[in-house]
């Protein structure tokens, strides 16, 4: 069994003119609820073998704070720059390229491609990730390869309040 948790990165401040998207930074209330949120995450006994980031400033800064709460060494998480921006087709491609060492893995990264995934897996058409929202998937393999449409099912949705 594998566990994939596609967790949107927490509220950020929106993009000043001339900022690029890429560099904004969590918001006030952002670097208040992911703490919370990872919190829900270690109440619930969830050990990351891996923590994969999109390279986008907010999203990594989010894994770090979650990192800090499941006790998963921050210079262990990989940033991948293709979960920036990224699509559907990469994320297959990037979850079947996971060592099955890896049993629970999460992806830090943005809408609505996250959406768009955790609908895929699931088949749950109404999955919708806000700002800091956690879709847990159980998949019903031992292969990441074998990662396919409506593999998994919905263990958890979690928004910040």
């Amino acid at each position: 069994m594998k566990h994939l948790y596609l967790i949107r990165h927490a509220n950020a401040y929106p993009a000043m003119p001339g900022e690029n998207d890429f560099d904004r930074e969590l918001s006030e209330f952002g670097t208040r609820e992911a703490p919370k949120m990872a919190e829900k995450l270690r109440d619930l006994e969830v050990k990351p073998d891996l923590i994969i980031s999109s390279s986008a400033k907010r999203a990594v800064t989010t894994a770090r704070i979650f990192a800090e709460y499941l006790d998963y060494p921050k210079n262990k998480i990989h940033v991948e720059e293709t979960l920036y921006a990224s699509s559907l087709e990469r994320l297959i491609e990037l979850t079947k390229e996971l060592n099955n060492q890896n049993s629970t893995v999460l992806f830090f990264g943005h809408n609505p491609e996250f959406s768009i995934y955790a609908q895929y897996l699931t088949g749950d058409l109404t999955i919708a990730l806000f700002p800091c929202g956690i879709c847990g998937i159980k998949l019903d393999c031992d292969d990441w390869q074998m990662v396919s449409r409506d593999l998994g099912k919905c263990i958890l949705l979690e928004y910040p309040s």
